[in-house]
Formats: structure tokens, C-alpha cells, sequence
């Protein structure tokens, strides 16, 4: 997993500190659908098609909706730039932060 997460990024990686309520936007084909554990400071492109290329998201992953999320604790988060995804026909270079494990773990919540 921790190979998966650093592969997902092109350049540096910087580590910050989020805390509980801090707001952050998942792209996700339907609402409450994505992990967040991949989340961005705001929009990621003003079209799915935008999205989906800069975020360099799954293919499964449409990005129909940009949903508010907050972090729900305080947690070290993993900020950069997206790696190029060539099999997916996505460009990445949009900003990504890795939360402590999205939804899955309670590490953020919908908003």
C-alpha cells in the first residue's frame, strides 16, 4: 500500500498536518462512492474529462461529482502532484493529498 501511494505521485512529496474539520473535495461517479483516501484542495478541473486526466483516477471512477469531505481527526497527509497514468490515457500533474485512509478508516466523513 505504501509503494501504491508514493507511485501515485510525480515529484515531491510533502508531508503536512490536517486537523479535524479541515475540508477537502473527492471525485467521485456517484457521491459517497469514492475512497477519499486520494482527496484535493478544491476542484481538480471544471469537467469530469478535466478531472479524470489531471487526477489520473481509475477508470471504474467518472468524476461526475466533486463531493466536500473533512478530515474527522488529526493526521499526517501526503500532498503533490499526480503521476502521468499512460494505461488510463491520463496526463496527471493535478495536486493530490493522501488522507490516513479515507472513509474506509473514519479518517474523513461527507460533508
Amino acid at each position: 500500500k505504501a509503494s501504491e501511494i508514493v507511485a501515485s505521485f510525480e515529484g515531491q512529496i510533502t508531508a503536512t498536518k490536517g486537523t479535524a474539520g479541515d475540508l477537502f473535495t473527492a471525485t467521485e461517479t456517484q457521491r459517497g462512492a469514492a475512497s477519499a483516501t486520494y482527496v484535493t484542495r478544491g476542484s481538480a478541473g471544471a469537467t469530469p474529462a478535466e478531472r479524470m486526466s489531471r487526477l489520473a483516477l481509475p477508470p471504474g471512477n467518472r468524476a461526475l461529482f466533486e463531493t466536500p469531505v473533512a478530515l474527522t481527526r488529526t493526521q499526517t497527509l501526503l500532498e503533490g502532484r499526480v503521476r502521468a497514468q499512460p494505461s488510463w490515457n491520463a496526463t496527471g500533474g493535478g495536486s493530490q493529498v493522501v488522507t490516513a485512509g479515507g472513509r474506509g478508516t473514519g479518517a474523513v466523513r461527507g460533508q
